[in-house]
């Protein structure tokens, strides 16, 4: 049962559009016949970047459950999305290829992507290559890379606060 309700999802994705002002009212018509997880998954990722959702798999970790959403973007890029489906929350995207000319907003507390690419790319002086939206053991974090003058770099950046993350400086150890 459960996997003909999640079938019938999927076959939905791929006319999902983040322009639909509710999922609920303009795919299913009946949606107690869907499982509300999918739903909620499909919410969560669309009020986050627009764009059409083309796969959505329901994936098991050590620590938790998490829906994989990957959507294409109005401008072309693909988007890879862990989302919590307890929460309502994205645990994760990242886009390795680009274009990167969409905007995300990841959550209400979050900068979103286009502020944090500016702060990035202003210091590096050269546009991103990929970058990802990561949980990390002090909270939420672009990760960002791209070339400079000295070569490949990555940039970390707290989602929460958009002030770069330095590498914290080891001590000497003496012989």
């Amino acid at each position: 049962m459960n996997r003909t309700l999640l079938s019938l999802a999927f076959v939905f994705l791929s006319t999902l559009s983040a322009q639909s002002s509710s999922v609920r009212d303009t795919v299913f018509k009946d949606p107690g016949s869907v499982d509300p997880e999918i739903l909620s998954v499909i919410e969560t990722s669309l009020s986050a970047v627009d764009g059409d959702i083309v796969k959505a798999e329901k994936r098991f970790s050590k620590e938790r459950v998490y829906w994989l959403v990957v959507l294409i973007t109005n401008s072309g890029g693909e988007l890879r999305m862990h989302v919590d489906p307890e929460k309502n929350s994205v645990l994760e995207i990242t886009d390795d290829e680009g274009p990167f000319d969409y905007e995300v907003i990841p959550g209400k507390d979050l900068v979103s992507f286009s502020e944090a690419r500016k702060s990035a790319e202003s210091v590096a002086g050269s546009r991103a290559l990929k970058w990802k939206l990561v949980e990390a053991k002090s909270g939420m974090q672009y990760h960002f890379w791209m070339f400079t003058k000295g070569g490949a770099a990555q940039f970390k950046l707290d989602a929460v606060t958009g002030e770069r993350i330095m590498k914290k400086q080891g001590k000497k150890k003496r012989k």
